[in-house]
């Protein structure tokens, strides 16, 4: 198997091969971002596209760049990564970013003193959830920071289903219940959830999969972390067959025009998974029939409408906490006064980094992918305004 090369570049233009290549971490390279057009997979790094074997556009790039010091050639000799040991720059960087963070907050909670009034029974039935200490029920929508919340659930001491390598899927992961807890709090009625809630020893339990056609209202804390779906999609394609083949964000545009029986993605995943089991169809996912992967394909390829978005607002505009990806960072306090929950450092850093890059920036001026997401996420684009919308109020309230 072809490794890697590593060079470590002198500002002449000098590119010096590293022989005792013990990898980044252990070295203490890091990666940057940079101005111009991505050539490599990866956003959140500087990378050249190789044009011959030696890779001098990249050499010659890493030579100009003050901070630069190595360069990482792939194994294909396709694309090098700019690599820097310049603690100095790193930590300007980190001001910059912690900068832009504030300043996202700061606008999302001025946005959020304009927004419409909450529901007043809402606001009645989320107070006194909070005073009862109802447990929470949390929505894991894959890629937008689940495994966040379940790993701060476990460091703020609170009790959730263990990780159990035995189980299958998603069962006896990420917070999930096991298998066979699973057709109780994810399937069941309304009053066989509650009685699952109040019975058991979980005070945070997880479900990765669509929500039934009934809630446990009143039983239930339930909290969702919503993501935009351009960074969405873009996250599944990157988890897909379609990009670990070639590594080639240019099939993007391709991803988004194929179901998922042609290597393509699930279309609307978020309100999908909030209200996909409107009017009770007979598929597993939504409680009909033991689960399997087949079964699940049904559910993947039902087709949604405006009365699935209504619906996935309507139980938004009643969840506890709705929470949203790219400001998670400034949730701390939402989080605090509805859990309780101290120890939320986890906040602040970065969320699925590999799929954490500013999908909206990087496809601004691509029109295909600008008709993929409408035609395959349209539904999604605006439970995600009404989620933000949401969750800027909620700061805002905040003071």
């Amino acid at each position: 198997m072809h490794a890697s090369t590593l060079l470590r570049i002198g500002r002449d233009g000098s590119a010096t091969p590293v022989s005792r290549d013990r990898g980044d971490k252990q070295i203490g390279l890091s990666n940057f971002e940079c101005a111009g057009d991505r050539q490599g997979p990866f956003c959140f790094a500087c990378q050249v596209r190789c044009l011959n074997a030696q890779c001098r556009s990249a050499v010659s790039l890493c030579a100009r760049l003050d901070h630069c010091t190595y360069v990482r050639i792939n194994a294909q000799k396709t694309f090098a990564t700019l690599k820097t040991t310049d603690k100095a720059y790193l930590t300007s960087v980190a001001a910059t970013a912690a900068a832009q963070r504030t300043s996202s907050a700061a606008t999302c909670a001025l946005e959020g003193r304009s927004a419409a009034t909450p529901n007043a029974e809402h606001a009645a039935e989320r107070a006194r959830g909070r005073a009862a200490g109802w447990p929470a029920y949390f929505v894991h929508i894959q890629n937008a920071g689940g495994t966040t919340m379940c790993r701060l659930a476990r460091l703020n001491g609170v009790a959730a289903p263990e990780e159990a390598p035995e189980e299958s899927g998603v069962f006896g992961r990420n917070c999930n219940p096991g298998s066979a807890d699973a057709p109780r709090i994810w399937k069941g009625s309304a009053a066989a959830q509650a009685a699952y809630l109040r019975a058991g020893a979980y005070r945070f339990v997880a479900n990765e999969l669509a929500l039934p056609p009934e809630l446990a209202w009143g039983a239930a804390r339930f909290i969702v972390v919503v993501r935009h779906p351009y960074a969405l999609a873009l996250a599944r394609f990157r988890g897909s067959p379609m990009y670990t083949r070639s590594f080639d964000d240019g099939r993007f545009a391709a991803f988004l025009s194929r179901g998922p029986g042609r290597g393509g993605g699930v279309s609307n995943v978020m309100t999908r998974q909030l209200c996909g089991c409107l009017d009770a169809p007979q598929t597993a996912e939504c409680g009909v029939g033991a689960w399997s992967e087949a079964k699940i394909r049904e559910f993947k390829l039902l087709a949604l409408d405006h009365r699935h978005l209504a619906c996935a607002k309507a139980r938004l505009d009643r969840f506890s906490l709705v929470l949203v990806t790219e400001l998670l960072h400034a949730a701390g306090p939402l989080i605090a006064r509805e859990l309780g929950w101290s120890r939320l450092d986890l906040l602040a850093r970065k969320v699925n980094r590999q799929a954490g890059c500013d999908a909206r920036q990087l496809y601004a001026n691509d029109s295909v992918v600008a008709a993929g997401m409408a035609a395959q996420y349209g539904l999604d684009l605006e439970l995600y305004a009404h989620a933000r919308a949401r969750f800027c109020r909620d700061l805002a309230a905040l003071g």
